[in-house]
């Protein structure tokens, strides 16, 4: 019976698979290798803060180049950045025994619970993503709040040094030195670092409020 069959389907012009006789569903095509420019295009767009256009373009790599690593690190830096810090936690543990990836990783988990107000456990993250990489400015940025959550202020001021240092004054981190000096009823030292976030971004409201508030105290 199976000769029948395979010889009216040759009479007939249809293909074993197309006929049924075998497995017809057709076999995934093999991973293309995730390529250097694709993972520019996503930063470019990330850094841009055109979140949109990243989440797209890592899609479509998702798509092509299969789980790749470095993909589940901006999944979760986009995450963080659209405010799912659960999913970003999840995107960052996972990837933590990656060996290339593990100090983003341990900052990018560090920043996740510190959003989810896990201070402790954010704190022994960022430190040990501070300690793998010196140059880990969002970490020593992030590590820095938490030190004013605790009034830690030494640690504190030398932390945002650091962040300071390794970012080339980004107005973020000069907005958070400030406060944490505001903090410390150090107006006459706040003020220059909410200028100075201004002056790299003029659009940073709360450098602007804080510049107000430091200028009436």
């Amino acid at each position: 019976m199976r000769f029948q069959a395979l010889f009216l389907c040759t009479l007939l012009g249809i293909l074993p698979a197309q006929a049924g006789l075998f497995d017809s569903t057709p076999a995934k095509p093999a991973p293309v290798k995730l390529s250097e420019s694709t993972l520019q295009q996503i930063q470019a767009a990330y850094d841009d803060q055109r979140y949109l256009d990243a989440g797209k373009l890592l899609d479509q790599a998702l798509l092509i180049s299969g789980s790749d690593p470095r993909l589940t690190y901006w999944a979760g830096e986009l995450n963080l950045a659209r405010g799912r810090y659960q999913d970003a936690l999840s995107n960052f543990m996972s990837i933590k025994t990656e060996p290339k990836m593990h100090a983003k990783a341990m900052a990018g988990e560090g920043i996740a619970l510190a959003k989810l107000g896990r201070s402790q456990e954010a704190l022994l993250s960022l430190q040990a993503a501070v300690s793998e990489d010196s140059k880990a400015w969002r970490a020593w940025n992030a590590l820095g709040s938490e030190y004013d959550r605790k009034h830690d202020w030494a640690n504190a001021e030398a932390a945002y040094g650091h962040a300071i240092s390794a970012s080339g004054g980004a107005a973020i981190v000069m907005n958070n030195r400030g406060f944490s000096r505001l903090s410390q009823r150090k107006p006459e030292q706040a003020i220059p670092d909410f200028v100075a976030a201004l002056q790299k971004k003029p659009d940073l409201a709360p450098a602007r409020a804080n510049l107000r508030l430091a200028m009436s105290m």
